[in-house]
C-alpha cells in the first residue's frame, strides 16, 4: 500500500523542516501573481527565496513541474532560474472550459452613438471649469466603498471612460447639465443563442432571462468599423514549467547516487 505524509502549513516554513537532498520531485500550483479578487496571497509569484528552499530538499537531478499563469510565467521562470534550477522546457495544460473576459468594442462605439469616448471628457472638463465646479464636488458623488474619494472624474476627462447610465443620472440630478442623457445607439436584434455556446465575434450577447444570448448587429458606422474586435483572448491554456535541479556529476553518475535523473520518456 502507497502511504503518504500530509504537512500543512506555508510552504517556505514547512520545506525548512525538510532534510536536503530529500525529495525526488515537485509539482506545485502556486499563486500566479494574478492579483486575483484583489487577494493578498495571489499578489506575486512565489519570491527567489522559496524557489531556494525547494531546490535545497530536491535532489541533485529532481525535476519540478510548476504550473503558471499565461500571462505572468515569465515573473515565475525567473524567480525558478535565479534560485538555481535548470530551465528545461514548458509543457502546455490546454482547456476549453475557460470563459473570454472580453470587451466587444463594436459595442462599446455604440454605448455612445459612434463618438469617441474622449468627446464627454473634453466637455465635461470645459462645462466644469466653466461653472466653477471641482472634481472633487463630482466626485463626492461616487465615494468609493470606504467613503473616500475616487477618481472617477479625473478619468472620464482625461478620456479613458464614460459614467454609466446610472452615473451620469446623478449628475443631472445635482448639476444642470443641458443634456440629460448620454446617447447610446440602438443594435439591431439578429439571433439568439443559449448562454452555453462559444461567443460569436460580431454580434453583442445580452442574458435573458432564460439563459439565453442576444444576438446584436452594430448600429453605427464607427461600430462597424470595429466589429469582431475585442480585448482580450479566451483562456485555454496554463503553462507548466519544467526545471530540474543541477545534477550530480553526469546524468547516469546521478541515477545510481541519488535515484534520480532525467524524464521517464517512454513511460509517458
Amino acid at each position: 500500500m502507497t502511504t503518504a505524509n500530509l504537512h500543512q502549513g506555508i510552504a517556505l516554513q514547512v520545506m525548512k523542516t525538510f532534510e536536503s537532498d530529500s525529495v525526488d520531485s515537485i509539482v506545485t500550483d502556486p499563486p500566479y501573481g494574478l492579483k486575483f479578487m484583489g487577494k493578498k496571497w495571489d499578489y506575486d509569484v512565489p519570491s527567489v527565496e522559496v524557489w531556494q528552499e525547494a531546490l535545497r530538499v530536491m535532489k541533485p537531478g529532481g525535476t519540478a513541474l510548476i504550473f503558471a499563469g499565461s500571462r505572468t510565467q515569465h515573473r515565475m521562470a525567473i524567480n525558478v532560474e535565479d534560485a538555481g534550477f535548470i530551465l528545461k522546457d514548458v509543457i502546455m495544460w490546454i482547456y476549453a472550459s475557460g470563459f473570454p473576459k472580453s470587451t466587444d468594442i463594436s459595442k462599446q462605439i455604440d454605448k455612445h452613438d459612434g463618438h469617441s469616448v474622449s468627446w464627454f471628457g473634453k466637455w465635461l472638463k470645459e462645462w466644469r471649469e466653466k461653472s466653477g465646479i471641482t472634481q472633487k464636488e463630482i466626485a463626492k458623488l461616487f465615494p468609493s466603498k470606504t467613503g473616500g474619494l475616487t477618481g472617477c472624474v479625473a478619468n472620464w476627462e482625461l478620456g479613458f471612460n464614460m459614467p454609466t447610465a446610472e452615473q451620469y443620472s446623478k449628475i443631472v440630478d445635482v448639476f444642470d447639465l443641458p443634456f440629460k442623457t448620454i446617447q447610446e445607439a440602438e443594435r439591431e436584434v439578429i439571433g439568439k443563442v443559449n448562454k452555453g455556446k462559444t461567443s460569436i465575434m460580431g454580434g453583442l450577447m445580452n442574458k435573458e432571462n432564460n439563459g439565453d444570448c442576444f444576438l446584436t448587429a452594430p448600429a453605427t458606422p464607427e461600430a462597424q468599423l470595429w466589429e469582431g474586435y475585442g480585448t482580450a483572448l479566451k483562456p485555454a491554456y496554463e503553462p507548466i514549467i519544467v526545471a530540474m535541479k543541477p545534477n550530480d556529476g553526469t546524468y547516469a553518475n546521478n541515477a545510481l547516487k541519488h535515484g534520480v535523473a532525467g524524464l521517464n520518456i517512454d513511460g509517458c
